[in-house]
């Protein structure tokens, strides 16, 4: 083996895990040193990304320095080691290691708070939630407080084949929740809503109201939180909804794209138990033009909070 094979592969593989390469060149307690500053640095990365957008710059910048430095330090080390690897560091051996590492430094503390990203597959939250955006997601959100009226969450049913869903929260436990001529009362009261123009919500990238049919918009308050929802003014299929008690450890959600969303009206209520986290704000988003078949980055959306 040339020295530099050793010396690419310890820099990847503290790359992908910072102190794996120092590990595979021989270093095993500075590889420790950067095994535990990037655990200590990815808890702190996530404080800072639950906090909001800017604290997720903030993370990634961190975890990355980290890895470019473990990687620069493992190919150097390598270097000046040269070709003297042992056999626990070579074939089957190193790949198990790495495996053994990867799963260390990805493992969280069970029932700690914890995020992930997911991506917006369909436009049942517009405008709150656009097709191509990727959301943070506070995973821990609700161990130890319940959801309010107005969180968007995320959840996984079984109704649903088990797919991801993201909903506005409308009813809790015991809330009587109906809608009468697209208009939401809660325990028999109207929901505060005031009509916006067309030209202030956008429903699709060419930013017409009317892409997909007459629409109209406004902007709701429920607890203190204001969002805007869209009603399809023809669609006559969801203008009302009978009223229903929500029984307990379950919730009454809606998507904000009121008559092109699949949610409690069609699927019933959502178990507390279903419920994967609370959607914090949309840090990216990557959208495909299907008609051009070119990608877009939207800039605007970053740093949208819910």
């Amino acid at each position: 083996m040339t020295n530099e094979t050793p010396t690419k592969h310890a820099a990847i593989l503290s790359f992908l895990v910072p102190g794996l390469g120092q590990l595979y060149s021989g270093h095993a307690t500075v590889g420790g040193v950067f095994v535990v500053l990037y655990l200590v640095l990815a808890a702190l990365g996530l404080n800072l990304a639950l906090a909001g957008p800017g604290g997720m710059l903030m993370a990634l910048l961190m975890t990355l320095s980290c890895r470019i430095a473990s990687s620069i330090h493992a190919a150097r080390a390598t270097v000046r080691r040269g070709d003297n690897l042992k056999g626990y560091q070579k074939g089957w051996s190193l790949v198990v290691t790495a495996g053994v590492a990867v799963i260390f430094v990805l493992m969280g503390v069970p029932g700690a708070r914890s995020g992930s990203s997911f991506k917006i597959p369909s436009p049942s939250m517009h405008p709150a939630l656009m097709l191509g955006d990727r959301i943070f997601v506070d995973l821990g959100a609700y161990l130890e407080k319940e959801p309010a009226r107005g969180d968007v969450i995320i959840y996984r049913t079984s109704r649903g084949m088990n797919e991801t869903f993201m909903k506005r929260v409308i009813g809790l436990p015991g809330d009587r929740v109906a809608i009468r001529s697209k208009v939401v009362f809660i325990n028999g009261k109207e929901l505060v809503r005031r009509k916006l123009s067309a030209a202030s919500c956008q429903m699709d990238r060419a930013g017409s109201v009317n892409a997909y049919g007459p629409r109209e918009c406004f902007e709701e308050q429920l607890d203190g939180k204001t969002y805007v929802v869209v009603v399809d003014s023809k669609k006559e299929t969801t203008s009302d909804f009978k009223e229903v008690l929500v029984p307990e450890q379950a919730l009454f959600v809606l998507g904000d794209n009121r008559d092109y969303s699949t949610d409690s009206r069609q699927w019933g209520f959502v178990e507390q138990d279903e419920i994967r986290g609370k959607v914090l704000y949309v840090w990216m988003n990557l959208w495909l033009d299907l008609v051009h078949g070119n990608y877009y980055f939207d800039v605007s959306r970053i740093g949208q909070r819910l």
